[in-house]
């Protein structure tokens, strides 16, 4: 058999032939497939398998604890900077168990923490610590002064009473038929250089409370010109959530995103700042008052790389849909080119799961622990699985 023809069906004739001399009766394919797969993953959870080993790319903001893994996630290994000049020892994101976090959110004197958790109802990333620059605020919304509302905006004041951070925060109303224009707008002026925020792929962040959903967008619209402006548009909220009623949650405006550019907007002059609620089909045509803005500011996001071992077992004939279960008889298995040995360890524990009796009988108890346990073993020596890496600290699991 070639290295590079190993396929799914090699694991299964090879399962085939166990469950044939050393046992009687048939058991289907669907469930000597799942066997096959359950298999893979013993196999998976003792050895670091070439290419197990993967890094997903996202921006951290310390405002934001959550980050959604990817769908292939198993088991995280290290939290790095992808700029590697920034991985120094005063750098260092540490591995916690998650609740040890829990505990000290809001506290950032305790440095800079990394966890996985499954705790809002999906696999999840969890931070806790600074960026490395530190944004600014841009208008608090604590006094009416400047803002003025466009199109479908009225009654613009400064609620004292409902308000996240400050003082206050700037409330208005939207009448679908004052601008007949779909927005309601708050529009005021500014003098920023923004040049910095847009080379570093810096962020804008804003807090809103909306009475209704039945907003389209949040866009945020910045420039130094009536035709010259950068329009950045907010569909979820920063977390990737759908808009909600009655809760002040934030918006997040980023370069990274490549917003619509119209003109030639100059960075460094920055005049004006316009906040466009976009009103949904379904929105009506009564006045729906008190929607609220508060605290726009900036920040600046780190780059990181989230080193973690994948769940995926190989992927279809062509090699480019990559599969967490192998199904079809051409899917080709990860260690193929590398250790077609596997295909005799992966197939020895399918039959022990397909026909727990099996292991009664003495000759495939002796062949199970040369051929699979003692395999493990040895291949344990050479691609141990590893574990959470602390910078200067590999932690492996050997599995002998």
């Amino acid at each position: 058999m070639a290295i590079n023809s190993i396929i799914l069906q090699d694991i299964l004739d090879q399962l085939n032939d166990y469950l044939q001399n050393f046992t009687t009766g048939t058991i289907d394919l669907g469930n000597r497939i799942r066997a096959v797969n359950r298999a893979f993953e013993y196999v998976k959870r003792r050895l670091t398998l070439p290419g197990d080993e993967v890094i997903q790319k996202f921006y951290f903001t310390q405002d934001n604890n959550y980050y959604n893994l990817n769908v292939d996630f198993n088991e995280g290994l290290q939290v790095i900077y992808d700029n590697y000049v920034n991985n120094i020892s005063d750098n260092e994101w540490e591995y916690k168990p998650y609740p040890d976090i829990l505990r000290v959110v809001g506290d950032q004197s305790f440095g800079n923490w990394w966890s996985w958790t499954v705790i809002n109802g999906v696999m999840q990333l969890l931070m806790f610590g600074t960026n490395q620059f530190q944004g600014s605020t841009l208008a608090t919304f604590d006094a009416i002064t400047g803002f003025i509302g466009q199109n479908n905006a009225q009654n613009l004041n400064i609620d004292t009473n409902i308000f996240k951070e400050g003082s206050g925060s700037l409330s208005f109303d939207i009448n679908p038929a004052l601008g007949n224009t779909g927005t309601a707008s708050i529009y005021w002026t500014v003098n920023y250089d923004f040049r910095t925020l847009h080379q570093q792929n810096g962020i804008l962040k804003l807090y809103v409370w909306l009475p209704v959903t039945t907003i389209s967008s949040i866009n945020l619209v910045v420039g130094s010109s009536p035709t010259d402006y950068y329009t950045f548009v907010a569909t979820t909220y920063d977390d990737a959530t759908a808009f909600v009623v009655n809760q002040w949650k934030r918006v997040q405006f980023r370069f990274v995103d490549n917003p619509t550019v119209v003109g030639s907007p100059n960075d460094q002059a920055i005049n004006f700042i316009r906040v466009d609620f976009v009103q949904g089909g379904s929105f009506g045509n009564a006045v729906v008052q008190n929607f609220r803005i508060d605290d726009l500011y900036t920040q600046f996001p780190d780059y990181m790389d989230l080193i973690y071992l994948s769940a995926y077992k190989g992927t279809d004939t062509t090699g480019k849909t990559k599969k967490i279960f192998l199904d079809t008889n051409t899917d080709i298995p990860t260690f193929n080119t590398f250790m077609p040995d596997l295909i005799d360890v992966i197939a020895l524990r399918a039959a022990k799961i397909c026909a727990p009796q099996i292991m009664k009988n003495l000759q495939f108890a002796s062949l199970y622990k040369q051929d699979c346990e003692e395999i493990m073993r040895v291949m344990g020596r050479s691609f141990p699985r590893k574990r959470v890496v602390n910078m200067g600290k590999l932690l492996l699991k050997r599995s002998g």
